[in-house]
């Protein structure tokens, strides 16, 4: 692998909506940290509304410097729902993304009916002006860039595969189908909450356990995840992440 993905991996992609502009995001918390948190993609963590001609668009101006910033919702997701149950800080962590760039959401909003995707291309089609925004691909096509694009891999060992990290903790059944070395996220579901199991990993072993993603626990309508998380916590999460780190 190129030990040299930052050379391959543009620190700038190109503009955002309003003069901002698409940068990399990079891993968040210390490199001797014992616990890997790895996430899918950055977040947005500053928007902008954009009026004109009786449209209103709700735009991103500028993402994630670092991942799980702390100020963002996804930090305070990562703080409130994982870090704090499990008795951890932020000074336990080593947190980074699958891919090290922002993907605008495709889904629909139930109320507006439109997508955060909607809103940047129908920015581009208003004012003329590109962005270097793309929509979310399909989870397998996420995948597949996970591991196809350009000094990715070696960007994902250098933080993975780390001496002193000693627990891994995946969010989301694609970052549980990567490190399992599947091609197709849905196989990545049949891990959540399984035991914790001992990978080799870019050839370095680590004990894992995969949590199901933020989002689906903020999901009025997942009660079931809801309560397969808290169970997990309270009745041996703690215990066990107390154990590993001594």
């Amino acid at each position: 692998m190129n030990s040299d993905w930052r050379s391959l991996l543009p620190k700038e992609l190109g503009p955002l909506p309003f003069d901002g502009v698409l940068t990399r995001t990079e891993a968040n918390g210390s490199i001797d940290a014992p616990v890997t948190v790895l996430g899918v993609y950055p977040a947005a963590v500053q928007w902008r509304h954009f009026v004109r001609d009786g449209v209103r668009l709700n735009l991103p101006s500028k993402v994630e410097e670092h991942s799980f910033d702390p100020l963002s919702k996804s930090g305070s997701d990562l703080d409130k729902l994982y870090l704090q149950p499990l008795g951890l800080s932020r000074g336990h962590i080593l947190a980074v993304d699958l891919m090290p760039y922002f993907f605008a959401n495709t889904a629909k909003d139930s109320k507006s009916h439109r997508s955060m995707w909607d809103n940047v291309r129908d920015y581009t089609r208003i004012t003329g002006r590109k962005t270097a925004i793309e929509p979310r691909p399909p989870e397998d096509k996420l995948l597949q860039r996970c591991w196809s694009l350009p000094g990715n891999q070696s960007r994902l060992q250098e933080y993975i595969a780390r001496k002193s990290a000693r627990l891994l903790f995946t969010l989301g059944r694609e970052a549980a189908a990567y490190v399992r070395g599947h091609n197709r996220a849905i196989d990545g579901q049949q891990y959540l909450y399984s035991k914790p199991k001992t990978l080799d990993l870019f050839d370095n072993s680590i004990l894992t356990v995969h949590f199901v993603h933020p989002g689906n626990l903020q999901r009025s309508n997942n009660g079931k995840w809801k309560t397969t998380h808290i169970d997990w916590c309270i009745e041996s999460g703690r215990g066990f992440v107390k154990s590993v780190l001594g």
